[in-house]
């Protein structure tokens, strides 16, 4: 579920039929809380929660057929990633594409070393939470949702609202 007011601080849920089985903290776009100035949305943080703005703007709202699921991915996403089709954006201007759920690490699933600065393929913390538009979890999320998968069947839908 979306937080319009820190997308960076949304909830994934993980559903087994209709019970709830987990809940994760997940983001959506690059926008954060501190997109607001005196109560209001900045220009810039109404753009991070904009499904048009491509490579910044949370994912479309609807429900996704998950296309793949990678435990080994070695792309620019690394490790786990489970991928989603293409999604046109609420005006149908621009099509979303190269979405997926995920996290950072390496391809092997484990954590990269520390450099010094931001890393891909390493969760430094909160700030991680941030993507182009994908929807990411820690590292740790991601795993228990893989094994979970492996032992109750993989999703057949990512509704996102």
């Amino acid at each position: 579920m979306k937080n319009a007011k820190d997308p960076s601080d949304s909830v994934l849920r993980v559903y087994d039929g209709k019970r709830i089985v987990n809940t994760f903290r997940a983001g959506s776009g690059l926008g954060t809380a501190a997109d607001h100035s005196k109560g209001k949305l900045t220009k810039e943080g109404a753009l991070h929660r904009n499904d048009c703005a491509v490579r910044k703007g949370w994912l479309p709202n609807g429900t996704y057929e998950p296309t793949s699921f990678e435990s080994n991915r070695n792309g620019i996403i690394k490790g786990y990633a489970i991928g989603l089709p293409n999604r046109a954006c609420h005006t149908g201007k621009h099509v979303r594409s190269a979405l997926f759920i995920h996290s950072e690490m390496t391809k092997d699933g484990k954590q990269g070393p520390p450099k010094g600065r931001d890393s891909s393929e390493r969760w430094e913390g909160p700030q991680d939470y941030k993507s182009e538009g994908c929807i990411k979890l820690h590292p740790d999320h991601i795993a228990w949702l893989f094994t979970h998968m492996n032992r109750h069947g993989r999703a057949t839908s990512v509704t996102v609202r």
